[in-house]
């Protein structure tokens, strides 16, 4: 990653956009930085490598890059630097929402045919943590929105 001084240098930060601040070969000072990639976020080439541009964007403002870097809302394309946090690797899962796969549409609850019951769970640093069988669907729902507060905190999503 380049140094604050850098970035500083190449870029302008307004609400939650990189504009460029210089004029590059066909790319021209004031114009918005970045394209978007295939996994949603954006992302911008400096000296021929590609840069995530929420990355660049916590790095002028904080001078520093951690090794993850929370959306809080979970919108990627959101970059300005009050949505953006240090995380932990397991932080910035906890604040996934539910999977496209999930058939419940609630995330960390499903059926259990077996038992014929809902089951409700969610992971803390890999490990898997249940919280109960129920009966009743929203009583799952319950029970993992609380379990997911009390473990995940602040990067609690449901």
């Amino acid at each position: 990653m380049l140094e604050k001084d850098a970035l500083c240098e190449l870029f302008e930060y307004r609400d939650g956009e990189l504009y460029w601040a210089v004029n590059k070969g066909r790319i021209r000072a004031g114009t918005i930085a970045g394209t978007v990639n295939s996994t949603g976020r954006k992302q911008v080439a400096i000296n021929c490598k590609l840069y995530k541009v929420h990355r660049i964007i916590y790095a002028m403002h904080h001078g520093i890059v951690p090794p993850c870097i929370d959306h809080i809302d979970g919108n990627p394309l959101n970059n300005r630097i009050e949505n953006l946090r240090a995380a932990t690797h397991s932080e910035n899962m906890y604040n996934l929402g539910a999977k496209s796969n999930n058939k419940t549409g609630e995330k960390g609850v499903f059926w259990d045919g077996i038992n014929q019951r809902w089951g409700a769970y969610c992971y803390v640093k890999g490990k898997k943590i249940y919280a109960g069988y129920h009966k009743k669907f929203e009583s799952a729902v319950d029970a993992v929105r609380e379990l997911r507060a009390r473990l995940h905190g602040s990067f609690a999503r449901n």
